[in-house]
């Protein structure tokens, strides 16, 4: 059964909080209306749960996780399936890790459906006893950069405050959150402001400029050995999304010369859909071709124009 649970309003929500070495600050995360909720602090090693999703019947390094706070990601069984694998391991909480890249500060209370409840009443299924939080996507990223997945020596804080104190608390810590997330996507677009005595004119300019002949991509998903590797030196080169990582797309459209990337969502049910190419446990660090993606609704009549040639990219 799909996580489908909807989040509550937010002044219902209730907050645990989510530290480590570095963090600089806690984390607000919401906590599951299951398991755990008294207020109590606890520090243990930080562990990722394998398949990552815990969304099979056993996981593969159960032995691994017992004494420790473990990461889980969201999607393929209920969140009370996952907390269940994890609590018969022994591990002592469940930090959920929010996938959803269109909103990197989405986080939402956890719930367990009626048809849980009702099947777990029928099986006698062992109450779940571990705090279980939810952890929004921009703050994952942040986790794994000072420690990676790969990497076994992490530790985390976790805190459940009393009520009040907790919201109180929460507010503040999502309001720093949202500040620093604006300031950081506005510094990425706003190059300069420049005031007068009566008014602020704000200059948007690209930050760098791509300029080259408009090429597609042979095959154009860029999933295998490119075709047209000749044509694309020098080139802005037009792929389309699907069947292998960004990353792999772009390392070829890179070896191959181009000098930026235009990436074609396949959306089929929503034309103008398009997002922050990102990717999660894959490592993207050969991947330097600065690339943008576009929705379908741009890309069908971009097809048109390939033959003028002579069109820039502009990064901002």
């Amino acid at each position: 059964m799909p996580d489908v649970d909807l989040p509550p309003p937010p002044s219902t929500q209730s907050f645990a909080f989510v530290s480590w070495v570095s963090s600089n600050g806690r984390r607000a995360c919401p906590l599951a209306t299951f398991g755990a909720r008294d207020p109590g602090a606890l520090t243990a090693r930080l562990a990722c749960a394998e398949p990552p999703r815990a969304d099979q019947p056993e996981l593969k390094n159960a032995s691994e996780l017992r004494g420790a706070i473990v990461l889980v990601v969201r999607g393929g069984c209920t969140f009370a399936h996952k907390a269940r694998l994890l609590q018969r391991a022994g591990a002592v909480a469940m930090v959920l890790a929010n996938n959803t890249r269109e909103e990197p500060l989405a986080a939402f209370t956890m719930g367990e459906s009626l048809e849980d409840l009702a099947e777990n009443e029928d099986k006698d299924a062992q109450e779940l006893t571990l705090p279980c939080v939810m952890m929004c996507l921009r703050d994952v990223r942040e986790l794994f950069k000072k420690f990676p997945p790969s990497v076994k020596t992490g530790a985390l804080k976790l805190e459940i405050l009393p009520s009040e104190e907790a919201q109180v608390i929460a507010q503040e810590c999502l309001r720093i959150q949202r500040e620093q997330h604006d300031a950081k996507q506005a510094g990425r677009g706003w190059k300069a402001i420049k005031s007068t005595t009566s008014s602020i004119f704000k200059l948007l300019e690209p930050q760098a400029s791509f300029s080259g002949k408009f090429v597609t991509c042979d095959p154009l998903l860029a999933d295998k050995p490119l075709n047209n590797s000749e044509q694309l030196r020098g080139a802005v080169a037009l792929l389309k999304r699907g069947s292998c990582s960004f990353p792999e797309k772009l390392e070829r459209v890179q070896r191959a010369g181009a000098v930026a990337a235009i990436v074609g969502n396949d959306d089929s049910k929503d034309f103008d859909a398009a997002f922050v190419m990102s990717v999660d446990h894959i490592d993207a660090a050969n991947a330097t071709l600065p690339s943008v993606m576009v929705s379908r609704r741009v890309k069908q009549p971009t097809d048109f124009y390939l033959s003028a040639g002579g069109l820039s990219h502009s990064q901002n």
